[in-house]
């Protein structure tokens, strides 16, 4: 899908982008498909390898969405990588509640989650 010129369509509850916010061209697209789709109460969950670009995404992304990341070393064909999870939601307290679900808090990534995001 072209973030910047198509429109998903439909409203979700739990959205996943997986390393798709590593080109900077991209991120406005992506935010607007963020606050279209996302439903009030639901959760976006972002995962990259620490991309510099995602880290600028990550920050846009604060202009609209509450945000908490996490990071973990995983093994990925033999080699080590560390991966940045960040959950975005509209209000607080629906991140928190999302952050209590037993899938996420147990250990999505196996490390705290931590207030805002951080590059």
């Amino acid at each position: 899908m072209d973030w910047t010129r198509e429109e998903l369509e439909g409203r979700f509850d739990l959205i996943l982008l997986a390393d798709v916010s590593y080109r900077g061209d991209a991120h406005e697209g992506l935010l607007r498909q963020l606050r279209r789709c996302l439903r009030p109460g639901g959760l976006a969950l972002h995962a990259d390898p620490l991309r510099e670009e995602s880290t600028r995404f990550l920050r846009l992304v604060q202009r609209d969405f509450v945000t908490a990341t996490s990071r973990a070393t995983i093994t990925v064909d033999g080699e080590e990588t560390m991966v940045r999870a960040a959950c975005m939601a509209r209000e607080e307290s629906s991140l928190r509640q999302w952050l209590e679900a037993p899938w996420l808090a147990g250990g999505l990534l196996e490390r705290p989650w931590q207030e805002g995001c951080t590059g």
